[in-house]
């Protein structure tokens, strides 16, 4: 099995994988080459869930983890002040969040259980990480001192006690940041690409603002999901200097091509080929 492919463009390591937890193989070749870096991740989701949640569940067991009567009278009573919100999803959000806060030590006792002295431990563990865990895994792992995702997703990453406080999300309001003119969603979404400069700009000083640390500020690996691409003109904002800023100064960069969400996502629309084609022209063109 092709886990990922290498490719050098210009003076950049390029890694390409299908599947997006593919790309730990290389986040840990070059951990082990570089050391630990920061992580900025562009994509359509956060892809923060908690590592092996299921795992956790069938192997070790969580009946120790399941909400007390106090904490459940909290959910409902906390539930009732939300304004908009129907309280079953609400209470639904709350107890999920509880659950994996205590749950969260077990899984960090259980990866750090885990050898990854050989590369044929890791594609065992990539196996059986989700398409949206590894993330949580490689900073347990220590992979990455930081990690910062830009999402066209607005949902925060999850708010787990030994990673709040290294893994930031954005929640900006793109669709009235971009022009000081009223636009309306659906022409904001379609014709404005989230990597215009100054939405982008917008999402890297909220992270900045989050973390306490502008996110290009140190040595980090740049991650992109095709799956970002909702619409074909994303592919090419008509100001790109600070997405171009984000490619030259990145270490490494991997990209992770995704077909099926892409395909879902843009509703078929946009080609994953003539997608990954672009990318890496902008990834040459940034070097230039």
């Amino acid at each position: 099995m092709t886990y990922y492919n290498k490719e050098k463009i210009l003076e950049k390591d390029v890694y390409i994988t299908e599947s997006h937890q593919n790309v730990l193989l290389p986040w840990w070749k070059n951990f082990n080459k570089f050391g630990k870096m920061n992580l900025i991740t562009i994509d359509t989701h956060t892809d923060t869930a908690t590592a092996f949640r299921g795992e956790i569940k069938n192997k070790i067991g969580t009946e120790d983890c399941e909400l007390t009567k106090a904490e459940i009278d909290k959910i409902k009573k906390d539930c009732e002040k939300v304004e908009n919100r129907e309280n079953s999803f609400c209470y639904q959000n709350l107890e999920s969040d509880i659950f994996l806060q205590k749950i969260s030590k077990k899984v960090q006792e259980y990866i750090e259980s885990l050898s990854i002295d050989k590369i044929e431990n890791l594609k065992e563990i990539v196996s059986n990480l989700r398409n949206d865990e590894y993330v949580d895994f490689a900073v347990r792992k220590d992979f990455f001192d930081k990690v910062f995702v830009i999402s066209n997703n607005t949902i925060e990453p999850q708010k787990i006690p030994e990673l709040e406080k290294r893994i930031f999300g954005t929640d900006v309001d793109f669709y009235k940041s971009c022009d000081d003119e009223e636009i309306t969603e659906q022409k904001t979404s379609e014709d404005k690409s989230l990597l215009e400069e100054n939405i982008l700009n917008q999402y890297l000083k909220e992270l900045e603002e989050k973390s306490g640390v502008y996110p290009l500020s140190d040595s980090y690996v740049l991650d992109i999901d095709l799956d970002f691409f909702k619409y074909k003109k994303w592919l090419n904002p008509k100001n790109y200097k600070t997405f171009y800023h984000l490619i030259k100064n990145a270490k490494y960069i991997t990209i992770a091509i995704e077909r099926e969400h892409l395909k879902i996502e843009s509703g078929g629309k946009v080609n994953p080929e003539i997608a990954l084609e672009t990318i890496k022209n902008h990834i040459k063109k940034a070097q230039k």
